[in-house]
Formats: structure tokens, C-alpha cells, sequence
């Protein structure tokens, strides 16, 4: 049991990252216009990785969704606060996209 607890207690953690770091470079696509045209594919490619690993601490532990959606908005603020910083470019604070989009495969901003 304390295994399971520590691993679920893990999995939480680490479910924050890939989640912040999804939103910062999708709030790149649609806000760093100076650097969108040579940066775009990158960008496009962290957000394929970070999805992946959503994808994968989903498939491994499925009872994370509602602890992801219960963060999501935290961490798309902590996203945005950031890109704010590194753009230069005050960011609102309105979700620019909803959890179901982070995860689906076609959905790029």
C-alpha cells in the first residue's frame, strides 16, 4: 500500500510539468510572433512531447484526469505568467484552451 501511495503521490508531480510546460509553448505559438516563423516547428514539436507524456501518465494511472483538470488552470496561470516574462507581451489570464485539447492529438494552436 505505502508503494501504491508513493507512486501515485509521484505520478501527481510529475503530472504538473509536462502540463505548465504544454501551455508555455503553445502560449509561445500564439503570442511570440517575432519568433514564431523560426521557432514554430520546435514549439510544435515540445508540445507533441509534452502531450505524449501527459498521454502516457494518463494510460499508466487513469484516476490523474480529475487531479489534471483540478490543476489546469493553475498551471496554465503559471505558464502564462511566465511566457508574460520571456515575450514581453502581458499574457491574459483567460484559458486559451481547455484540458480536452491539451490532450487531443489534432488540436494545435
Amino acid at each position: 500500500m505505502l508503494l501504491k501511495c508513493s507512486a501515485s503521490i509521484r505520478n501527481r508531480i510529475e503530472s504538473r510539468k509536462p502540463v505548465r510546460l504544454r501551455m508555455g509553448a503553445s502560449l509561445k505559438l500564439v503570442y511570440w510572433e517575432s519568433e514564431r516563423e523560426r521557432c514554430e516547428r520546435g514549439w510544435k514539436a515540445e508540445i507533441t512531447t509534452f502531450r505524449n507524456h501527459i498521454q502516457k501518465l494518463l494510460k499508466d494511472s487513469p484516476s490523474l484526469k480529475p487531479y489534471l483538470q483540478e490543476i489546469f488552470a493553475e498551471c496554465y496561470s503559471d505558464a502564462s505568467e511566465s511566457m508574460s516574462i520571456l515575450i514581453g507581451v502581458e499574457i491574459p489570464q483567460d484559458q486559451i484552451v481547455t484540458l480536452e485539447q491539451v490532450l487531443d492529438k489534432t488540436y494545435c494552436p
